[in-house]
């Protein structure tokens, strides 16, 4: 039933105003301050309190950034951070802020950056040189919900708002406030004019007592029956709305304000074909065309303590669904609150874990279900993000002549190449870059740091390249600004091949190095004809320059017996340091 003949709406409170799943971050925050039971560091440098990451994976691959914010109870009191890390964990992008902030993520439709900040109840819009160009906030007194924004190319946007009512619980429920402070949630359609095109409330469709009992009491002097934390656009009528405490999804009219169904919970209309496992207290709804809908389902620890992501195929007409993917890590893997799962456009889906417990943050899963690639906190609850998502980006503060820096002509051991690489200032202020990174140390940045670029000005960096095998290298270089608080910078990738020379001349008839017998099927023996020389290492490679047999400590007579037949047919490389230099052969293993 309806309960508005016992309210009156309340406005302004600040606690209140904190949604409950934000409040369970503060009651289980006691675990986070001091646990360090993994230790590992990144391999590069960072400031004091930001998350360290374990990355698995596909670590070279340089398409795409990761958006977290953590909140700042996950860390210290004092600091939240803003970030966008490469596939490596390494921050392209961070700023250090102070409060509590949410939901920083890239707006697909304007291309540009937003995020929630209860400092001031506001979203803030930046655009890509992270400059702050606009503020978004709920109208008509409702306060502004940090749960959603959606940004349209036309200017408009979509919004949550919180509508607290003051309802006499004791009428209804035995041992009841009667001053009960219930939050209501309202949906906004809203112009670039900030006028309203369409509002639709909670307290007008939906009763209190459709919240799930066992994560909502209605005893207690705050209630969030419906906890909204989620909005999807379908197309130009139909919306989805998704309330955590009701476990319901629930599809709009934004022509009429109707409902067209309700999916799980009390009022579900579906049955699942194939799974008996109905979602709880789940987040992230999303439409992804031809009837597909994803979704983050929680879980309940009262009822199910474990966590998924899952992909829904629907037939409205029979009111029937079925599971087409169901993602896990595990029964163990449980995040109480928030957590996302976006469709990435190579296929794959990104499941963010948000609050658990397991360290875990990004699982990236392909179709048939494998993890292939995964991001975790080095200490427990180091990264409370609201959620965990992936997009192209790059900032326009400067910019390169080219996306590749690629020595296309092999470099010989032990020689180095140099390349040049173009850099545009496209600020209207002077830009310093004070810092670099190279993922392989084969790579080098050699113009020294600081690098000072006047407005609109291009310079050229050179960066060298020294590898020490016959192989393909692959690198990302970043080149940044960056402090202890913030930092911005952008990426290059680099990519060259080292070759061995003279292979063809260093055979074992022409100098002291004797292989036999050549081709070797299980013992070799390595022989250098000067009688005075000491066998200090010998290195196997395969064709690809890959180390795949070392042997050290050879003894004084110039002589070594290896075993080979471990390897597997075909040709290789030896080299053989010994005193008197290197020695380098071609060797047939049968």
């Amino acid at each position: 039933m309806f309960v508005n003949l016992f309210f009156k709406r309340v406005k302004g409170n600040p606690i209140l105003q904190m949604p409950a799943g934000f409040q369970s971050v503060i009651l289980l925050s006691v675990f986070i301050a001091f646990s360090n039971l993994y230790g590992q560091s990144n391999p590069f440098p960072l400031p004091d309190g930001f998350p360290r990451m374990e990355v698995t994976g596909h670590t070279q691959n340089p398409e795409g950034y990761y958006f977290f914010n953590n909140f700042h109870l996950s860390v210290s009191p004092d600091s939240a951070w803003l970030m966008i890390l490469d596939t490596t964990g390494f921050p392209i992008y961070y700023k250090m802020l102070h409060g509590f902030y949410s939901n920083f993520t890239l707006q697909p439709e304007t291309g540009t950056l937003t995020y929630f900040s209860r400092v001031d109840t506001l979203f803030h819009e930046m655009d890509s040189s992270y400059t702050e160009i606009n503020t978004y906030s709920a109208k008509n007194g409702f306060i502004t919900d940090g749960h959603e924004l959606l940004l349209k190319a036309d200017g408009s946007y979509w919004i949550l708002g919180q509508d607290i009512r003051i309802v006499d619980m004791s009428v209804l429920v035995e041992g009841g406030n009667p001053e009960a402070h219930v939050i209501g949630m309202t949906i906004q359609h809203i112009d670039a004019n900030d006028s309203v095109l369409f509002e639709w409330n909670t307290w007008n469709h939906f009763d209190i007592f459709d919240a799930d009992t066992t994560i909502v009491n209605f005893t207690n002097p705050k209630i969030d029956y419906a906890h909204c934390n989620a909005l999807d656009i379908v197309d130009d009528t139909t919306i989805l709305l998704s309330s955590r405490a009701m476990n319901e999804i629930t599809k709009i009219n934004t022509n009429t304000g109707d409902i067209i169904w309700r999916w799980g919970g009390k009022h579900n209309e579906f049955t699942c074909l194939n799974d008996t496992v109905p979602f709880l207290t789940q987040h992230h709804i999303r439409y992804l065309g031809n009837e597909n809908y994803s979704l983050f389902d929680n879980g309940n620890l009262a009822l199910r303590p474990w966590s998924r992501a899952l992909v829904y195929n629907m037939d409205e007409v029979n009111k029937t669904t079925t599971v087409i993917h169901d993602f896990r890590r595990g029964e163990a893997d449980f995040s109480r609150v928030m957590g996302s799962n976006q469709l990435l456009p190579n296929g794959n889906y990104q499941v963010g874990w948000s609050f658990n417990n397991q360290r875990n943050a990004v699982s990236e899963f392909n179709d048939s279900g494998t993890i292939v690639f995964e991001m975790r906190s080095v200490d427990t609850l180091a990264l409370i993000s609201y959620r965990a998502l992936k997009f192209e980006w790059e900032t326009n503060i400067f910019d390169f002549d080219r996306d590749t820096l690629d020595f296309e002509a092999p470099v010989v051991l032990g020689d180095s190449a140099v390349m040049q690489l173009s850099v545009t200032n496209k600020q209207p202020t002077d830009l310093v870059l004070n810092e670099s990174y190279v993922t392989d140390s084969s790579f080098r940045l050699v113009t020294p740091l600081p690098i000072i670029i006047s407005s609109g000005e291009t310079i050229t960096v050179d960066v060298s390249f020294s590898p020490d095998s016959s192989k393909y290298y692959s690198a990302v270089l970043s080149l940044l600004n960056s402090n202890d608080s913030t930092r911005f910078g952008k990426q290059v990738r680099l990519t060259g091949s080292g070759e061995f020379t003279g292979i063809a001349s260093h055979s074992a008839t022409q100098h002291q190095l004797t292989l036999y017998p050549n081709p070797a099927k299980d013992i070799l023996f390595v022989k250098m004809s000067n009688k005075g020389s000491t066998i200090k290492a010998i290195t196997v490679y395969d064709l690809a320059g890959r180390s795949v047999l070392t042997q050290e400590g050879i003894n004084k007579h110039g002589l070594c017996i290896m075993n080979v037949s471990l390897l597997q047919s075909g040709t290789y490389i030896i080299k053989v340091q010994y005193s008197g230099g290197v020695e380098v052969a071609r060797l047939m293993v049968q």
